[in-house]
């Protein structure tokens, strides 16, 4: 399949080659100024087809290509630029760089009446017009780009375009908050923002936007004038009280000072809300947007129990504080300096009623718990960040720490029997990232790039027999890596020569063991790399000779290994973007997996390591075809993933008491993976309407050991939505939802399922009414299944408030119908759960809002 891939791409290589042709030249007015942006474009079939655009640069020069398309060859060239008379010359008089020479003209045009496009292209930047997609109830910038076709945000404020996370978010072109850009997406005001751009394939780096080539997004958020160069501020005061189940005071407020210049940026904040809303979101890393050190995984978690299919303002119980300030300076020299600090108190609570099902134990082993959990949240981390990013030179130095002093405790009935739970999931590290970057003559680069994190986990975890496990991790991370970068023809050859590395002790002592494992790993390679570039047409191929050295305790292993990778984009026109990669990769194991130790993760849950050096290898592709037109609106993506992984490590598990314990064994088994993902999304003028059908699929096929034997599973996942948004009148909108979820897992042995195939269903609508200043708001949601064990729910909320531009005043009513508890069962990979939650109670809250 690789073979034919590699085959199928290089024969496009060739044929592109072959059939393209690329004219030069420049355009000028009569005077011989320059005319930038002027058109041209290539014709063919006596100027009825058009092959190629482009637009003239600053300086009027442009360069276009003709490519083979079905045949047809260019046999004209046509130059056009407002307020001159157009011209058009034959392929065959064209010389290579010649001046074109446009005469004004003047031209009289009827009437007509302009309207602004609601998204626009130039390049590779896309902008939105906020205005053109806002609607009268929308507050924060979140609300209007949920609305944007091609653009989503998730629960967790994550934001993708064309179905990949972007990797930047600007605010007038300077990077603030890096991977904590929810505290502007979901604080900005909407009528602060003018347009919101996307920049396609993304390089971050200046100097490396025509030798690295990247298929993520960046959003930029260009402000209102009046948003610039001043302070403003945000203050939301929110007080009220359950109306069910007893009196409880509930609180919701809000306090924020921001300031947007070319100079100085900052956006700084105190939250304070126990109704539901997860505030912690928006200072948490997105480690895919920042290039950071890495940092050690916690071995021990929180007490937390499987959410339910509802929003989360439903379930949670929670008493949250936030504060969070960040600063960006620009220097002298043009350089940024980039300060951010941010701290959380909180206390969750739950409670929920579980019967757990082991997939991988014979018989169908259960337990009940019936849990009263509450889990206290207390850190801070801080971020200094340099960078100086210019065309000739790259330099950035990221300075880290966080520290925390979590716990969780619960009282629970386990199978009948009372138990106290109590765990300290302790982390703490500091990391520093450095790489310069220098442009050298002849388009050479050179480049230096270092990184050390130091980890320190300690932890202590109360066991169902009341003993106490006490858990301990230090590693310390390290990297170095240099490159040489050369050009040649349409080739770039990059040559990087680096070593990276991990020591980790890991510490256990509970009932059984009082011990250590340790672990190191040095991975030192040398990665050939080689980009072409023909148009629109991109490929990177690469292939990593590896040194890998690994020791556990007194084992010892060395790996030589090759690690390819290919990636390949193409896009013919302004509208379609195609794209294809794979890569191979070897997966040491760390020693929280691959230990000789025995680990309590929670308390009646125990996994053993094999105890010696483990691995896992990969082959993954994907596939992506994306859409969009912007006059009409129009954005659609699909994109297919599979994984292919080879020595997975099968393990033996038992029930002993109420306590389940897994042991690597000395069996492994190849698993596979399918996914694919789909989204349409198309945005009308008419009535401001948006509507958006997303799909998702996930086939899992994978083995268990079940009694010792080597037993295969078939999991099957599909998610199937559709969102709508559309605005009828000035002062009548509507926002509506409808998903479907399925969820099978079968034993392929016996053809025999798990449990019934899970059918579950959720909708939404949201009505505004909106007189006036006045704005009335009712909310609806509805969940059920094919399970008649699960309960049906619905939800509704109503809320009034008085909009001015500078203040607002509101009252709501939440969970009018009063339901207390939800049940749901869900499946995965290793266990079969039946759920029963607690719910949030009817209350009550006021609010005013003021805006400075």
């Amino acid at each position: 399949m690789v073979k034919t891939f590699l085959a199928a791409i290089l024969s496009f290589i060739a044929a592109l080659t072959a059939t393209a042709q690329t004219y030069k030249g420049k355009v000028v007015n009569e005077n011989g100024k320059p005319l930038r942006s002027a058109s041209v474009v290539l014709l063919a079939d006596g100027g009825r087809t058009t092959l190629s655009f482009t637009r003239t640069a600053g300086d009027g020069s442009f360069a276009i290509s003709e490519k083979d398309n079905g045949g047809k060859r260019a046999v004209s060239m046509m130059f056009s630029y407002i307020g001159y008379a157009r011209d058009t010359i034959r392929i065959k008089d064209f010389r290579q760089g010649q001046t074109v020479v446009l005469h004004e003209k003047s031209v009289m045009i009827k009437e007509v009446k302009v309207r602004a496009p609601r998204v626009t292209q130039r390049g590779d930047t896309l902008s939105f017009l906020v205005k053109s997609f806002k609607q009268k109830q929308d507050r924060s910038i979140a609300d209007v780009i949920k609305k944007m076709p091609g653009l989503q945000v998730g629960d967790d404020g994550t934001i993708t375009y064309q179905g990949k996370r972007i990797n930047k978010f600007y605010i007038e072109g300077l990077d603030l908050l890096g991977s904590k850009y929810s505290q502007a997406s979901e604080n900005i005001s909407a009528d602060k923002v003018k347009s919101v751009q996307v920049y396609e394939r993304h390089q971050p780096v200046k100097l490396l936007r025509d030798v690295t080539f990247s298929d993520q997004a960046a959003l930029n958020i260009v402000l209102t004038d009046d948003a610039r160069n001043v302070w403003q501020g945000l203050a939301d005061i929110g007080a009220g009280t359950k109306a069910q189940g007893g009196a409880g005071a509930l609180g919701d407020s809000r306090i924020m000072a921001m300031m947007f210049s070319r100079k100085m940026q900052s956006i700084s904040m105190y939250k304070y809300n126990n109704t539901g809303k997860d505030v912690m979101k928006e200072v948490h890393d997105r480690q895919a947007i920042e290039n950071d050190a890495p940092v050690e995984n916690s071995i021990l978690g929180g007490i937390t129990m499987p959410a339910p299919s509802l929003d989360q303002t439903r379930t949670t119980f929670n008493n949250s504080n936030l504060l969070a300030t960040n600063w960006l300076f620009k220097t002298r020299k043009g350089d940024d300096l980039r300060l951010q600090v941010s701290g959380l108190l909180d206390k969750t609570t739950q409670s929920q009623t579980t019967q757990t099902v082991y997939t991988d134990l014979a018989g169908g082993n259960a337990i009940v718990e019936d849990v009263d959990a509450a889990q206290h949240t207390s850190e801070i981390s801080a971020e200094l960040k340099y960078e100086k990013n210019r065309d000739d030179i790259y330099l950035v130095n990221t300075l880290k720490g966080y520290a925390d002093f979590n716990r969780s405790t619960a009282t629970t009935m386990l199978n009948g029997m009372e138990m106290y739970e109590n765990v300290k999931p302790r982390k703490r590290y500091v990391q520093d990232s450095f790489t310069m970057s220098k442009r050298l003559k002849n388009k050479r680069l050179f480049s230096l790039s270092a990184y050390f994190s130091y980890n320190n986990l300690p932890g202590s975890l109360l066991l169902s027999d009341s003993t106490m496990e006490r858990l301990g991790m230090q590693s310390f991370y390290w990297g170095a890596e240099t490159y040489f970068s050369h050009r040649a023809g349409r080739f770039n050859f990059r040559y990087t020569l680096s070593t990276n590395g991990k020591s980790q002790q890991l510490s256990i002592n509970n009932t059984m063991v009082d011990g250590k494992d340790k672990y190191d790993e040095s991975d030192t390679r040398l990665t050939p790399q080689a980009n072409y570039s023909l148009g629109s047409f991109k490929l990177t191929a690469s292939v990593p000779l590896v040194w890998l050295l690994r020791r556990l305790n007194s084992d010892t292993r060395n790996d030589f290994l090759l690690e390819p990778s290919l990636k390949a984009s193409f896009s013919p026109t302004a509208r379609w973007d195609f794209s294809a990669s794979y890569s191979y990769s070897y997966n040491p194991l760390d020693v929280s997996l691959s230990g000789s130790l025995p680990i309590f993760t929670d308390y009646i849950t125990m996994r053993q390591g094999a105890g010696r050096l483990s691995k896992t290898m990969s082959h993954v592709l994907n596939g992506q075809v994306s859409y969009k037109n912007t006059i009409k609106g129009q954005f659609a993506t699909l994109s297919v993933a599979w994984n292919n992984m080879f020595d997975n490590i099968l393990y033996s598990s038992e029930m002993v008491g109420d306590v389940y314990k897994s042991y690597a064994t000395d069996k492994t088994s190849d698993s596979h993976v399918l996914s694919v993902f789909a989204r349409l999304a198309q945005s009308f003028r008419w009535s401001r309407l948006n509507i958006g059908v997303t799909a998702y699929y996930a086939g899992s096929d994978y083995d268990l050991l079940v009694s010792d034997v080597v037993t295969p599973f078939k999991m099957d996942n599909l998610v199937v939505s559709a969102d709508i948004s559309l605005q009828p009148a000035e002062w009548l909108s509507f926002e509506a939802y409808s998903s479907y979820t399925m969820s099978g897992l079968k034993n392929k042995s016996n053809g025999e399922h798990l449990m019934p195939t899970l059918n579950s269903f959720s909708h939404g609508i949201k009505a505004f009414l909106m007189p006036g200043y006045w704005q009335i708001e009712w909310d609806n949601e509805i969940y059920h299944s094919n399970d008649k064990s699960v309960s049906f729910n619905y939800f509704s909320d109503i809320s009034v408030s008085y909009r001015r531009k500078t203040y607002e005043i509101g009252l709501s009513l939440n969970n009018i119908f009063g339901n207390n508890t939800y049940s749901r069962q869900t499946i995965n990979t290793t266990v079969c759960r039946y759920q029963v939650m607690q719910l949030r109670p009817r209350s009550v809250m006021a609010r005013v809002s003021f805006n400075f």
